[in-house]
């Protein structure tokens, strides 16, 4: 397939299955392969049975799109209730519903049955991801250790194996591949959250004090006055909602 200059990926599932590593894991490697990235996370009610999506821009504008080259879900009610977001043309990747069409590729049968984890089913999603937009297996492993540094290096290698199974299952099942144009060097950019930018903004224009409950997505605005005393903002931290 022809690359393209504008990808747009969805990633969905419910809240602890991994959503935000897979999206950090494939932002990362983007960036690397000298690619820009917006991304954009929603979290819904985890008491109401929601499920939470982690979108990612490459390439294009610097603003997330509402419908889906490649839609990633980790469980089959998160495929049903997202697929109405997919582009013409665009793939659904992963656990599906018994009929549905994409490639049904079982994250965590997979994760449970080679290494006995479940929630690997989250790495094995990234390689897969990685290997259909076109990116290399040794890319992902990379950004992979990037940000699951602190792990043990036994669980660690576990998720470098799983990322590669991943990759290799995606590799042997997918043909049309929505392969993403790479720009062949990084290009210096970085990869900076909201929750990094905000805080600073808020303090060089004369922010001193933030009273808040925490809960995401805010609560890494909170964390980062808290722990930088430089800003000198004061925060207090309620109770209760």
């Amino acid at each position: 397939m022809t690359p393209t200059r504008d990808l747009s990926l969805f990633i969905v599932g419910a809240a602890g299955e991994g959503i935000q590593t897979i999206g950090d894991v494939v932002s990362h490697a983007l960036l690397r392969s000298g690619i820009p990235v917006f991304t954009y996370q929603d979290y819904e009610s985890r008491i109401r049975g929601g499920h939470s999506s982690y979108r990612i821009r490459a390439a294009g504008p610097n603003a997330p799109r509402h419908d889906a080259d490649v839609l990633v879900s980790l469980n089959p009610s998160a495929a049903e209730q997202y697929a109405h977001s997919l582009s013409t043309g665009g793939l659904i990747l992963g656990e599906l519903s018994a009929g549905s069409s994409g490639a049904s590729i079982p994250f965590r049968e997979l994760a449970k049955e080679r290494f006995g984890v479940p929630i690997l089913a989250n790495a094995i999603a990234a390689g897969a991801l990685g290997a259909t937009v076109g990116l290399s297996a040794d890319l992902l492993v990379t950004s992979l250790r990037d940000r699951l540094a602190k792990l043990s290096p036994e669980k660690l290698q576990q998720n470098e194996e799983a990322v590669r199974l991943g990759y290799q299952r995606a590799t042997e099942m997918i043909s049309d591949r929505r392969r993403i144009e790479d720009a062949g060097e990084s290009n210096g950019y970085v990869f900076v959250s909201a929750h990094d930018v905000l805080p600073l903004a808020a303090a060089a224009v004369g922010c001193r004090f933030m009273a808040a409950y925490p809960m995401s997505p805010s609560t890494g605005i909170i964390t980062a006055f808290a722990h930088d005393p430089d800003l000198g903002v004061f925060v207090e931290q309620a109770e209760d909602e």
